[in-house]
Parts: structure tokens; C-alpha cells; sequence
């Protein structure tokens, strides 16, 4: 609107990238002995997800459809005596896919999810937001501070974010 400074909050790619890693795949059991489960994988994931990104078109941006998620496969338990019975069950198993929609979601950059053809204002509604970094916060409310005063006038001191974070 008029007289409005847009603003957004957004994370370092990398620590997301860091972040996520953490949560999602070191010391997960349900992966097993998968080289990603330890740190010493994080080069090795970092590199993946970089190449992946790299390779499409529109990078992370767009729908992700393109991104299987998992395949599950079903086979009927059979001994060879009564095919196709209630006494067979099927067995299935889900294998998933070592990076899904899901992760790239959560993973990809803002400068991604602004040229996502899904978000309306488009890239250039980004030329006159400001970024407040989660990890420089205290500094660039001083930098939200100093445009509000100099494109509106309004030179205030703004109340202290929340610490909400550990």
C-alpha cells in the first residue's frame, strides 16, 4: 500500500541448508548407516542439493512436481500352495527419495521462491522490500529504522523484536 515499507524476514541460505541437515538427517535412525547421517556427510549433502538446484531451469522455483517424493512396491507373500488369497497378504515398501518436494520447500532461497511463477508480485516487488536477516537481525532493524525515516519520515525508534528465538 502507499506509505508502506514492505519488509521481509528471511534466513541465510547456507545456515538453513545447515539447519535443516541437522534436523532432518543426522543421527536419524531411520536412515541406517546412510553417509548423510554424520557431519562428516554435510559436504557431501551441501554439494547434492547445489547440483540438484543447478540443474533445473528455474533453479528451486516453480511448482515441484518434477521431485518424486517415493516409490512404494508391493508384492503378494505367496508359498505356493494357495495363490491370491486372504492368507497371502501383500507386502509393501516405501522407498523415498533422498531429496523430496518436501525438502526443497524447506531448503530453497528466497530469491527462489520470489521467481516462483506462483508468486504474484513477481521478482521485481522485491526491489523495494527490505530483508531482515534472522541471523543479523539487531542490524538490519537499525537499516528498517533509517528507511523508514528517510522515505516516510517516520523517525522513531521501533519496539525490540520478540526473543523468541534460543
Amino acid at each position: 500500500g502507499w506509505q508502506r515499507q514492505r519488509v521481509v524476514l528471511a534466513r541465510n541460505p547456507f545456515v538453513r541448508l545447515m539447519s535443516y541437515f541437522r534436523f532432518v538427517w543426522l543421527n536419524n535412525p531411520n536412515w541406517g548407516d546412510h553417509k548423510w547421517t554424520g557431519w562428516a556427510g554435510f559436504s557431501d549433502y551441501y554439494q547434492f542439493v547445489l547440483q540438484m538446484r543447478d540443474s533445473k531451469p528455474g533453479l528451486f522455483a516453480n511448482g515441484l512436481d518434477w521431485v518424486p517424493e517415493s516409490v512404494n512396491k508391493c508384492k503378494q507373500e505367496n508359498d505356493g500352495k494357495l495363490e491370491g488369497t486372504a492368507l497371502h497378504p501383500w507386502i509393501c515398501k516405501t522407498t523415498y527419495y533422498t531429496l523430496s518436494a518436501y525438502d526443497i520447500f524447506h531448503l530453497r532461497p528466497v530469491s527462489d521462491m520470489v521467481s516462483d511463477e506462483r508468486f504474484l508480485a513477481g521478482p521485481a516487488a522485491m526491489e523495494d522490500i527490505l530483508v531482515l536477516h534472522l541471523e543479523t537481525l539487531k542490524e538490519d532493524i537499525l537499516q528498517l529504522e533509517e528507511a523508514l525515516c528517510s522515505r516516510f519520515g517516520f523517525c522513531e525508534k521501533l519496539p525490540p523484536f520478540p526473543s523468541v528465538l534460543p
